[in-house]
């Protein structure tokens, strides 16, 4: 099991990291690179977020794409987990 931690600074953190984007007509989409820089994580680590079905991404052309709705929904439900 993994230790308690304070989410909230990540939380608000990504929030701050993806309004720092551009915008089109309020639909935003990343890449996995992106998403990995916006949780500081690796891109193979969003891969398995995405291969369990944690995070939910859509295919463009056999490249992997997450809404900025569905990154939203991530962190608000993994900033609930450790609490």
């Amino acid at each position: 099991m993994l230790p308690a931690r304070n989410l909230v600074p990540l939380a608000q953190l990504v929030q701050s990291e993806m309004t720092n984007t551009k915008t089109d007509e309020g639909l935003v989409v990343y890449t996995v690179p992106e998403v990995a820089a916006i949780l500081k994580v690796s891109e193979k680590s969003v891969y398995r977020l995405i291969d369990r079905n944690i995070l939910k991404s859509c295919c463009a052309l056999r490249h992997k794409r997450i809404s900025r709705m569905d990154l939203e929904r991530f962190v608000h439900a993994s900033s609930g987990m450790y609490q």
